[in-house]
C-alpha cells in the first residue's frame, strides 16, 4: 500500500472517502479499531475545518515509524 496520500478539499462529499481511505491505511498498519475511530474523528474534523475556516485546502497523511512503531502524521493546508 502506498505510504502517502494527497486529497483535495473542496466540498463536504470529499471528506467521507477520504476518511474511508485513512481508516483503510490505518488498517494495513496493525492500527486497532479503537484508534482507527480516533484517527478517523480527527481526519473528519481537521477536514471540515478546512472547509469552513479556510475555504478549502489539501490534506496530506502519511506513515511513520519510529524504533518500529507505526504511526500517521497527519498534515491539513488550508487555503485562508
Amino acid at each position: 500500500m502506498r505510504d502517502l496520500y494527497s486529497f483535495e478539499i473542496l466540498e463536504h462529499s470529499q471528506i467521507t472517502e477520504m476518511r474511508r481511505i485513512v481508516c483503510a491505511f490505518a488498517r494495513s498498519l496493525e492500527f486497532d479499531e479503537t484508534q482507527i475511530g480516533k484517527l478517523g474523528i480527527a481526519v473528519s474534523e481537521a477536514a471540515e475545518n478546512i472547509l469552513k475556516h479556510g475555504g478549502g485546502g489539501e490534506f496530506l497523511v502519511r506513515s511513520v515509524d519510529c524504533e518500529g512503531i507505526s504511526g500517521i502524521e497527519l498534515l491539513a493546508v488550508d487555503s485562508g
